[in-house]
């Protein structure tokens, strides 16, 4: 404490917050907690304020059983506003863990996931990358986070799976109906569309909800129904004013020709400009809004390099993002 003072009488503290800002290791963070009550207050906000939270080893999955613990004391879980949450269940689960022998226990993960994601109320962005074994009742906790704050929401989720009968079965609420998701701005949805389906069985009605996602402007989109097809979002084009629209597809010209596309700003699709000038010429009015086109260019047609092409801006990037901008509406 004595040599902490020493420190504050030829350091500003927020010298101090600008030296901290600039340690790269969260072990090294952790460790300048540990040296004074000053640098706690200070070191603490860049510990907790942004977590990367995974199971990809079994280290990872024990640290995260530490975390999980600590985050329950609200004094740490106030400060944290992002959380990038990546979860296979490969050390929590026994199944996976034994060479899918046995019984399966993603459920108690996500039970656990779901206990620190809804006591962090200060929440302003969640990344949410999901493949554990297919159920019917995981994550139903998101239509509850108690944060007010929430902004940018990325949602990509495997484990849910269709009935026996091919046939998506509705849930009685709608992921976008929740109150957390009255704040959300940036919304990337790579699921089945039972996660925003409500007991109507359509993401129509689940849209007309007052809650469901009032202030989007930017939506990243590449939603399955029961039989794998993906669908343009006219649905949420037509119940929101989105500016930004980032489809993983192709439109069919039906889709692209709907009266929803009067607000877009931007846009960005595979092969844009083979399918989009067409519809323009034909439809200028529709598109009479636009500002820039885009199109994504993969490293590679290998899986993992289509899976992992993302979003620009607060939805992370993509492998190659090339935007056009758009002068007059013959430059298209």
């Amino acid at each position: 404490m004595e040599h902490a003072g020493s420190i504050h009488q030829w350091l500003p503290v927020e010298i101090l917050i600008q030296i901290v800002s600039y340690v790269p290791e969260k072990r090294d963070i952790a460790k300048l907690c540990s040296v004074s009550t000053l640098l706690n207050s200070i070191s603490l906000p860049f510990l907790y304020k942004s977590l990367n939270i995974d199971d990809e080893s079994s280290k990872n999955w024990y640290l995260q059983l530490e975390l999980f613990k600590i985050l329950s004391i609200p004094r740490y879980s106030n400060i944290v506003t992002t959380v990038k949450l990546k979860f296979y269940g490969k050390y929590a689960c026994n199944k996976k863990k034994n060479s899918f022998i046995g019984a399966c226990t993603c459920k108690d993960y996500d039970d656990q996931i779901g206990g620190l994601l809804i006591g962090l109320i200060n929440l302003q962005s969640l990344y949410f990358d999901c493949n554990l074994c297919g159920a019917e009742d995981h994550h139903s906790y998101l239509a509850s986070l108690r944060s007010r704050q929430l902004q940018v929401l990325k949602f990509r989720c495997f484990c849910l799976k269709n009935n026996q009968d091919g046939v998506n079965k509705p849930g009685s609420t709608s992921l976008l109906t929740g109150l957390c998701m009255q704040t959300v701005t940036s919304l990337a949805l790579m699921c089945s569309n039972r996660w925003l389906i409500d007991d109507t069985g359509t993401i129509e009605n689940a849209l007309q909800n007052p809650n469901a996602i009032p202030s989007l402007t930017t939506l990243e989109y590449s939603v399955t129904s029961a039989s794998d097809a993906r669908k343009f979002p006219n649905d949420f084009l037509a119940a929101i004013p989105i500016r930004g629209l980032h489809y993983h597809g192709i439109p069919l010209a039906a889709e692209a020709s709907s009266p929803t596309q009067q607000t877009l700003e931007y846009i960005m699709s595979y092969d844009i400009m083979q399918w989009l000038p067409p519809i323009v010429t034909k439809h200028p009015h529709l598109y009479a809004n636009l500002r820039s086109v885009g199109t994504i260019t993969l490293r590679s047609s290998k899986e993992e390099d289509i899976c992992s092409a993302e979003s620009p801006g607060p939805l992370r990037g993509p492998a190659i993002v090339l935007t056009i901008p758009l002068e007059t509406r013959e430059g298209i």
